[in-house]
């Protein structure tokens, strides 16, 4: 790259991060709630001062209804214990959050029973979350370029069709190396 193209992409990167701090508050309280959402990577958890910052994970059950079936204090509970567990993997290991969060979904008390189900419930729900909603955006396009002024009149079952013969054309239809 050259000089004026970096200095560009620099200049694109600085004025975008100023347009997203214009336009959201980053001091609402919602938003520092859910910044404690790094307990779901396993580095936060097996760095004891990282984990000392976050004593509570109780809202994030508040945060999110549907996702934990079972009282907050539970939730807290587990919290505390998990946080003064001794692992198996080591703090400078590079542990994957689904192999950690399987590791510690498997945790059994002395009755053989889940030492952490509540929390585990949590994780794996906030775990499967989709990030983005660039696939809607993506459908929502591509209805768009089907659905034109000519043919704004396709039901919902010839629209379907047509969406998953696209999908299954973009599939199956590799370009051919020659």
């Amino acid at each position: 790259m050259e000089r004026y193209e970096i200095i560009t992409c620099l200049q694109f990167y600085i004025e975008s991060l100023r347009q997203l701090h214009n336009r959201f508050s980053f001091e609402d309280e919602e938003l520092q709630k859910m910044k404690s959402l790094h307990f779901l990577n396993p580095a936060t958890i097996l760095n004891n001062s990282l984990k000392a910052k976050l004593p509570s994970i109780a809202h994030l059950g508040q945060m999110f209804p549907g996702l934990c079936s079972q009282d907050m204090t539970e939730l807290d509970r587990e919290w505390r214990l998990l946080r003064n567990m001794n692992f198996p993997f080591k703090e400078e290991e590079a542990v994957p959050p689904d192999v950690f969060w399987r590791y510690v979904s498997n945790v059994k008390n002395g009755n053989s029973t889940h030492m952490f189900p509540i929390l585990t419930e949590l994780t794996q729900n906030l775990l499967v979350l989709p990030h983005s909603s660039a696939n809607v955006e993506c459908l929502f396009s591509e209805i768009n370029l089907i659905k034109t002024n000519n043919r704004n009149k396709l039901n919902t079952e010839t629209l379907k069709g047509l969406l998953h013969t696209k999908s299954g054309l973009k599939e199956n239809l590799e370009p051919s190396d020659t």
